[in-house]
């Protein structure tokens, strides 16, 4: 049986451990693509006045789970336009606090000392990972999102910022008369100019890098609304007594005129109690009140409220500065600034609803005795004027919008803010796993093809291998000359037929097995003039038949020489025991075709009639016609 060797074995297998390795990385490689997911992650810090104390701006304790909030991520998506589900989102993000090395070793120990130890972390990551079915840049799109939308959220929820008092929106699909329609606009224009006018004082340096605008620009557009656009518009109006229907304006604005009244009433009944209780309350301030003349102590000082003493006339009591049961100190409001404080509101809403009256009673006296008709040529140039005013709006609403979110953005950014660019990463190092797969699968693939080699070896030694000589037997034979029958022949071939003549007288002398050593011996000569891609064969009995592609009748006859000097060296080292033997060979000739089967049996024919023996030391030259034949 031939030898175990593993080299053998991968050099005749190779194609197959690299099928093997080649398609187990593949179907590795796809199993774990369709594993993979991805971790998009950031930091955040809190940076307000309060944060070390774990506070926001408006004195709430932060919490920063609210990144997690369904509110935060439903904006976000939203912003992407993403239809995901807000709970699959909220599932695969977390919040985790970073606390600094020497602070956990401080609150470890204290910890173990059993004492408390408050700390408030500031930063916090922001972990989010993707489905399986997600890429990297769909984890990192979604997590900005969600940073973002978490510090508008954190701006507007914690940072005290004014608020845009009207929107656009609300200027759509009003069912008014044009005068009325005017007093909206007016209205409109002069609530948000009171915003624009704070904004521009609070934040003057701030400007928008989206519109390009500051709030004193923006200022300037609705002043020229307000001051140039509106004003006209109630003048074209007025002038040409333009209205839908003059009776029903009347009707309005005569109602309008009647709950004013109400209010009015209403108002002054309130206005009544209170300057009751302020006289009250006068009086018995009056009853308690404790005038103190300090004559011969000056050492007291005339303006300190809390002794009694100094050298004038002091108010005793009209702030209260202690506790006493505590000793704090403290300051309380009294109840009559509070009073002041309503009687001047509740006058004021008085006043206010007079001069609305007044503004009404001007309207039905311009309007008295007008019907729809009047002004109808008009209505066209004022509604042109009021889609002039709408588009001037609508634009100063849309940049009006954009800078106050931007500048909400930048408020909270001072607050609290992304210190880290996002890092997306694989949870699944796919190539480090593919080039474990393929190693283990040349592993498995070299250990495979050993398995399969050494295997056919044993098949090829049962069906196919002469025991006695290790030769192929005679079913090899007729296996390669089938092939070489089916395949046809190289242009060069040669094919020799040795036959071992004493092999009797051998068995006879030495015995069954010293015979079966011979022709071991004899096998083993005629293997080592061959190549690998010679063959070899035990054809039974006494019979070996040698078929060598690619040789020439030179080949041939160093062959058969080369046979000779090892069969000489042989029985010059054995007494007792000497091998005869035969042969003869047929060449393929180069001046016409010649089948194996042709070639074996004109070999054949050579052998019985004129072989070629080890009699003498070596063949004499013979013809050269694809035949050659030599006896000694």
């Amino acid at each position: 049986m031939k030898q175990f060797q593993i080299v053998r074995y991968i050099r005749q297998w190779w194609w197959l451990i690299a099928i093997v390795s080649v398609l187990g990385g593949i179907v590795f490689y796809t199993y774990m693509a369709g594993k993979q997911t991805y971790r998009a992650q950031s930091m955040i810090e809190y940076k307000g006045a309060d944060a070390e104390s774990g506070l926001n701006p408006d004195g709430t304790v932060i919490n920063a789970e609210e990144i997690r909030s369904s509110e935060v991520i439903f904006a976000a998506l939203s912003e992407l336009g993403s239809e995901e589900a807000v709970d699959d989102i909220r599932t695969r993000l977390s919040v985790e606090e970073v606390v600094p090395e020497d602070i956990e070793k401080i609150r470890t120990a204290a910890y173990n000392d059993g004492l408390d130890y408050e700390y408030y972390p500031t930063a916090y990551t922001i972990t989010y990972t993707t489905d399986v079915n997600s890429s990297s840049s769909e984890a990192m799109s979604i997590l900005d999102a969600v940073i973002d939308s978490y510090l508008n959220l954190y701006g507007q929820k914690y940072i005290s910022l004014m608020k845009i008092p009207y929107s656009y929106n609300s200027l759509q699909n009003l069912d008014y008369d044009y005068i009325e329609y005017a007093e909206v606009l007016n209205d409109f224009v002069t609530g948000n100019r009171t915003y624009l006018m704070d904004a521009s004082s609070y934040w003057p340096q701030f400007r928008s890098t989206a519109t390009g605008c500051s709030f004193s620009d923006l200022l300037e557009e609705a002043d020229l609304i307000l001051d140039v656009y509106i004003p006209s518009l109630y003048a074209r109006i007025l002038k040409n007594h333009v209205t839908n229907d003059g009776e029903v304006l009347q009707l309005k604005y005569q109602h309008r005129i009647e709950n004013n009244n109400l209010q009015i009433s209403n108002y002054e009944l309130m206005l009544a109690d209170v300057e009751e209780m302020i006289a009250v309350f006068t009086n018995k301030n009056l009853e308690n009140m404790e005038y103190h003349w300090e004559s011969g102590n000056n050492s007291a000082s005339a303006t300190d409220t809390t002794k009694v003493g100094g050298d004038s006339y002091v108010i005793h009591q009209v702030y209260d500065f202690s506790d006493a049961n505590q000793g704090k100190q403290y300051y309380e409001e009294i109840t009559y600034d509070k009073l002041l404080d309503k009687y001047i509101e509740y006058n004021s809403h008085i006043k206010e609803l007079q001069i609305d009256n007044d503004y009404c009673n001007y309207i039905l006296d311009a309007y008295q005795g007008i019907n729809s008709e009047s002004g109808k040529s008009y209505a066209e140039s004022v509604q042109t004027l009021i889609d002039d005013i709408l588009a001037l709006l609508e634009k100063l609403d849309a940049r009006m919008t954009t800078t106050a979110a931007e500048h909400s953005e930048y408020e909270a950014a001072q607050n609290v803010a992304s210190v880290s660019t996002i890092n997306v990463r694989s949870t699944v190092n796919v190539k480090l796993y593919l080039v474990i797969a393929l190693m283990v699968f040349f592993i498995g693939g070299c250990v495979g093809v050993i398995a399969i080699g050494r295997g056919l070896d044993f098949v090829d030694y049962l069906f196919y291998v002469d025991h006695t000589t290790n030769l192929p037997n005679r079913a090899s034979c007729d296996q390669h000359i089938n092939n070489y029958a089916d395949n046809g022949l190289p242009s060069k071939f040669s094919c020799v037929i040795v036959n071992l003549t004493n092999l009797n007288d051998i068995n006879r002398s030495v015995g069954r097995d010293g015979g079966n050593q011979v022709m071991r011996a004899f096998a083993t000569f005629l293997q080592s003039g061959a190549t690998k891609q010679d063959f070899i064969g035990y054809n039974g009995g006494v019979q070996f038949i040698c078929l060598f592609p690619d040789h020439d009748e030179d080949r041939t006859l160093q062959f058969c020489d080369h046979l000779r000097r090892e069969v000489e060296d042989f029985n010059i080292s054995h007494d007792g025991v000497e091998i005869l033997y035969s042969l003869a060979y047929t060449n393929k000739p180069s001046n016409r075709a010649m089948t194996i089967r042709e070639m074996i049996s004109s070999t054949l024919g050579k052998i019985r009639n004129n072989p070629i023996t080890n009699s003498a030391p070596k063949a004499p030259e013979a013809s050269k016609e694809g035949t050659s034949e030599a006896k000694k």
